[in-house]
């Protein structure tokens, strides 16, 4: 799952393009590992995007990143998972991944 993180993370990216990644590649993690050769074969994608995820592998804290993410119980909900919000698979520009804090929501009913 961290390579869906990582790939969510871009925001210089669209959610529509980030998606259509994945459907050609199948996963973030083949994204990530993906030769910089086939990413300029790619219709969808510009000289721009290809030069920001090519930068984007360059991220040296990536793991340091998700491991926070899990230390606080931050769940990563990306689209294609069955939890992924219903009412944001209709929307017009869905993200490519949703972000639930159990522990603020842990503390919210304890307070009520």
């Amino acid at each position: 799952m961290i390579y869906e993180y990582w790939l969510a993370g871009i925001k210089e990216i669209t959610d529509l393009k980030k998606q259509k990644l994945r459907e050609v590649y199948g996963s973030g993690k083949a994204i990530y590992y993906i030769e910089e050769t086939k990413l300029d074969k790619l219709r969808f994608l510009n000289e721009k995007d290809v030069a920001i995820l090519k930068n984007a592998k360059k991220d040296t804290k990536l793991e340091e990143k998700w491991r926070r993410t899990e230390e606080k119980r931050i769940q990563f909900i990306p689209y294609f998972l069955k939890t992924y919000p219903e009412k944001l698979k209709y929307i017009t520009d869905p993200p490519y991944a949703y972000s639930d804090n159990f522990r603020m929501k842990k503390e919210k009913v304890r307070r009520l």
